[in-house]
């Protein structure tokens, strides 16, 4: 547990059970078939019915769980929207089956809806054979590289349909739900456009994965924006909580409730600052993404674990490299991208 902060509730709900947080807010757990073991899914109570934030992944165990929740008399009145925070699996999967049974609006951001097309339809760039491609040119033997590729395309399989004209979010758009008023927070770097949510009156925040309270959100460099920096984007998108009260209550997609903002952004800013300092020491001589993987993951990984962690070793690189303490050269072989000292 984390020492900074500070959990009310220390014990989750049971896979397809509501736990109350208060009178209008109810706090949903999902089980993920990944290390990542699970989701947290949220309902707010609407005007008539509930909003829900965040759907799990379309499989049956999920849909089982989501039956037996919209069967339960709190419930009664159904859904009136599905938010969706950001593209991954884990928070689509099911937003199209839960729109379509409750007939609910789906609402996301314009370039996470976009995004979530592209890969779903596996568009050049974000298909197996360019993400493959990609690790190659990143240090990762081709063998590997396939492997992984492979075991991070799943998306299809998570996601089974995509709603087809959702309602568009935008930063800093309100929300009516019920009673409240509930405001976007735009953050890039984990995602292309990912929404929070935060409810001022109640000092509440729904921070999908932008702040999580336990593990670090994945931040990652793959071939569809092959020279992005994402982790700038991504520490430049945390200070906006900053501005939230530490007294408000954060409701993330992963681990317990919490309180303590503040302590949680310096946490995420000093864990990359450490690992940037270790990725700048190693290329004392020439390394590719591949080689600085150790001084990121101090653990064996299998090959889906390996699809996340070279995309955040390139981001990791990039950033350096943005930044002007690394260079980006070719490895003597021509056909590797190595980084060295500036």
């Amino acid at each position: 547990m984390n020492p900074e902060l500070q959990f009310p509730f220390p014990e989750p709900p049971e896979g397809g059970e509501m736990f109350e947080i208060n009178e209008n807010l109810r706090w949903i757990r999902m089980a993920l078939p990944f290390a990542l073991n699970h989701i947290n899914l949220w309902l707010i109570r609407d005007t008539k019915g509930w909003t829900a934030v965040d759907s799990g992944i379309a499989n049956d165990a999920t849909r089982h769980c989501w039956n037996n929740i919209l069967g339960h008399p709190d419930l009664h009145d159904g859904l009136n929207k599905v938010v969706i925070t950001h593209y991954h699996p884990d928070h689509m999967g099911n937003a199209n089956w839960l729109s379509k049974k409750m007939d609910a609006p789906v609402w996301i951001s314009k370039q996470e809806f976009e995004t979530g097309k592209s890969v779903h339809r596996a568009s050049e760039g974000y298909d197996p054979r360019s993400v493959s491609r990609f690790f190659q040119l990143n240090g990762l033997p081709k063998d590997q590289a396939d492997l992984a590729a492979q075991k991070g395309a799943h998306y299809p399989q998570l996601v089974d349909e995509l709603p087809e004209k959702p309602n568009t979010l935008k930063d800093k758009q309100t929300l009516d739900i019920g009673q409240a008023i509930w405001e976007t927070i735009e953050g890039t770097g984990h995602s292309p456009e990912h929404m929070a949510l935060f409810n001022a009156s109640n000092k509440v925040l729904i921070s999908g994965d932008m702040l999580l309270p336990k593990i670090t959100t994945n931040v990652a460099v793959y071939p569809s924006h092959p020279d992005s920096n994402p982790l700038a984007a991504f520490l430049q998108s945390i200070e906006r909580f900053l501005s939230i009260p530490d007294s408000t209550l954060v409701l993330p997609s992963h681990g317990l409730p919490f309180y303590g903002i503040s302590a949680r952004v310096r946490q995420l800013k000093v864990h990359h600052e450490y690992r940037l300092a270790r990725v700048a020491e190693l290329c004392d001589t020439p390394k590719s993404a591949f080689e600085v993987l150790p001084a990121l993951f101090d653990r064996e990984l299998d090959a889906y674990q390996t699809f996340f962690a070279m995309g955040e070793a390139v981001a990791h690189l990039h950033y350096l490299w943005s930044a002007g303490e690394l260079a980006r050269i070719h490895g003597s072989d021509k056909k590797t991208l190595k980084f060295t000292k500036a």
